[in-house]
């Protein structure tokens, strides 16, 4: 994880009034798995790339893939970083390595750039916890705080990213 120091109360209340843009300056996320469906969105302007890539075939491998620009609005970007914060998506681990050993289960990695926060984290079959602690997928429970930030990465798009 890379985390600078806040400079900003980064509450929603205050990026409202002080004009802390809840735009990041950069977002790429993706989460998928060989067998299931695979979900990215990608922003460096204010409009997301979305793109959902299901799996029709195994073998031999079919896929149908859709990508779309969406434009969130204002209140949805600032619903979303407060989501971010009220999760604490700051304090994730750089890594979640996969320590179940399963070898066709989930990655999913994220990077998003704020003024005053940043982070860098991916895993494989493992995920961020309450407290930024690893959860083998065979270990998750609903709504949890990767449940979360995966809800609040569909609300922003409008979309499902799960």
């Amino acid at each position: 994880m890379v985390s600078a120091a806040p400079v900003h109360n980064s509450s929603h209340k205050f990026m409202k009034n002080s004009g802390l843009n809840a735009v990041p300056e950069r977002l790429q996320v993706s989460i998928g798995g060989h067998f299931g469906t695979c979900y990215s969105a990608c922003s460096q302007s204010g409009a997301v790339t979305y793109e959902c890539t299901k799996s029709l075939e195994n073998f031999p491998p079919k896929w149908d893939s859709r990508s779309e620009q969406i434009h969130p609005s204002d209140e949805r970007w600032q619903a979303f970083r407060a989501a971010l914060d009220r999760i604490d998506v700051w304090r994730w681990q750089a890594d979640y390595p996969n320590s179940a050993m399963v070898c066709d289960g989930t990655s999913w990695s994220v990077e998003i750039m704020y003024p005053d926060h940043q982070l860098l984290s991916c895993g494989c079959n493992c995920f961020p916890g309450e407290n930024a602690d690893s959860v083998p997928i065979h270990a998750r429970r609903g709504n949890d705080a990767f449940d979360r930030f995966c809800k609040a990465i569909s609300l922003l798009v409008g979309r499902p990213f799960r």
